[in-house]
C-alpha cells in the first residue's frame, strides 16, 4: 500500500484488512464477519451479468457484516445515469434495513462525481450522523 501511506494513515491500523480479489470467492472463505466493508469495483450497470453478480454479491455480503457494521459500495453519480442508480438503490433495500447514497466530487470520473451506496442490516441507520 505504498501509495497510500500519506493519504491514508488508518492502513496501518492492525485491525485494518484490504483484500483484493473476486469478492464472490473471498466470501465463500471468509467465517469471521467486519465492521466495515468497501466495495470499490466497477461494472456496466446496464449489463443484465451485474443484475446477477451485484444480487449475489449483496446477499454473501450479509453473512460477513456484523448486524451493525457498514458496507460502502461505489456507486454511479446520479448525474450520470440516475435510472440505473434508482434501480440499483431499490434492490439495495431488499438486502438491507438501512440504505443511503452519498455524493462525492471527484473530477477526474465522468460528470466529475461518483457515489457511495451505504448500507446497514441495523435498522434506522442515520447515514447523515458520523459514526465512530
Amino acid at each position: 500500500m505504498r501509495y497510500f501511506e500519506d493519504s491514508a494513515v488508518s492502513i496501518r491500523d492492525s485491525r485494518v484488512e484490504i483484500i483484493v480479489g473476486d469478492p464472490l470467492l473471498v466470501i465463500q472463505r471468509r467465517k469471521e464477519t467486519f465492521d466495515v466493508i468497501i466495495v470499490d469495483m466497477f461494472s456496466d450497470m446496464r449489463s443484465p451479468a451485474h443484475k446477477v453478480v451485484a444480487a449475489e454479491l449483496l446477499h454473501g455480503l450479509q453473512y460477513i457484516l456484523k448486524t451493525e457494521g457498514v458496507i460502502c459500495y461505489q456507486q454511479p453519480s446520479p448525474l450520470v445515469n440516475d435510472t440505473a442508480l434508482r434501480e440499483q438503490m431499490r434492490m439495495f433495500h431488499r438486502y438491507y434495513s438501512s440504505v443511503g447514497y452519498a455524493l462525492n466530487i471527484a473530477p477526474t470520473f465522468p460528470q466529475g462525481s461518483v457515489g457511495y451506496a451505504l448500507m446497514s442490516r441495523q435498522e434506522g441507520v442515520d447515514f447523515s450522523v458520523p459514526r465512530q
